[in-house]
């Protein structure tokens, strides 16, 4: 049960990562697109022919990917074992879990045409500024997210991209190239991460919730860079090639069961 679950979220994930690169990819080299985030990429799937279905399918793989991050954290599937790290690997699992668990009920709401909240981030910010050294939490996030950016980065550049994924069957030009895009797809995850974490440095600094942003403002403020056909095409691609890496995790990523057979 635990595999078909990982195999359709993975792809769901790769579909959302690929369309919101290829459409700010669009926007850089001026073929139309747009700046735009998850909830962007469900409303233009929404406006398609078949719309509906198309988003009613991605919604049920993003549940799927949900639900195989909480099995991840709660049975270890993926043998982390007790370390520091294996613990930290099964947290960062149970928040992936919420994550897209908000996103696949986001897109439900989307599908019964209810009215958008507002941004989740401002008002958790806003509620944060609100308490006791509210300011110090925010500002302690935001410190937390560009550590987590620049680790990001330099796994990009040094650390064992694809060793769960079974590449057996690739020749060795196919092997580096899903590694490639491996790389460059985490590259552009660290860029956009960092913008975030800088936008929640400053909403703590300020005083102000507004400040707070996602991946669509990161992607805007790359857009309006004296140097925007470069910068914003080279990130859209990277986050392109992180959709086509996680579209290849549902082929190729190695599931575990949650208990090993004895040997």
């Amino acid at each position: 049960m635990a595999e078909p679950l990982a195999r359709v979220g993975f792809a769901a994930k790769g579909i959302v990562y690929l369309m919101i690169g290829l459409l700010a990819a669009g926007v850089a080299f001026h073929l139309g697109g747009q700046t735009t985030n998850s909830r962007g990429v469900m409303q233009t799937m929404l406006r398609q022919p078949l719309g509906r279905i198309l988003l009613g399918v991605l919604t049920a793989g993003l549940a799927a990917y949900s639900l195989w991050n909480f099995y991840t954290a709660a049975l270890d599937a993926d043998h982390s074992g007790t370390s520091l790290k294996g613990i930290a690997n099964r947290v960062g699992n149970f928040f992936t879990g919420i994550g897209y668990g908000l996103l696949a009920a986001q897109a439900v709401r989307m599908l019964l045409g209810e009215a958008h909240r507002g941004n989740g981030a401002e008002t958790w910010t806003r509620r944060g500024l609100g308490t006791s050294h509210g300011r110090w939490l925010v500002g302690a996030v935001g410190l937390g997210i560009v550590i987590y950016a620049v680790a990001r980065l330099r796994s990009a550049f040094v650390s064992d991209v694809g060793h769960e994924l079974g590449l057996g069957e690739l020749d060795r030009k196919e092997h580096r190239l899903v590694i490639l895009l491996g790389r460059f797809g985490i590259a552009a995850q660290a860029v956009v991460a960092s913008f975030i974490g800088a936008f929640v440095l400053k909403a703590a600094v300020s005083y102000d919730p507004d400040q707070v942003g996602g991946i669509s403002d990161a992607l805007r403020v790359l857009r309006h860079n004296p140097y925007s056909p470069f910068l914003l095409g080279t990130v859209g691609l990277g986050i392109a090639a992180n959709g086509c890496y996680e579209l290849l995790k549902s082929r190729f990523r190695v599931t575990k069961p949650a208990w090993p057979s004895p040997h």
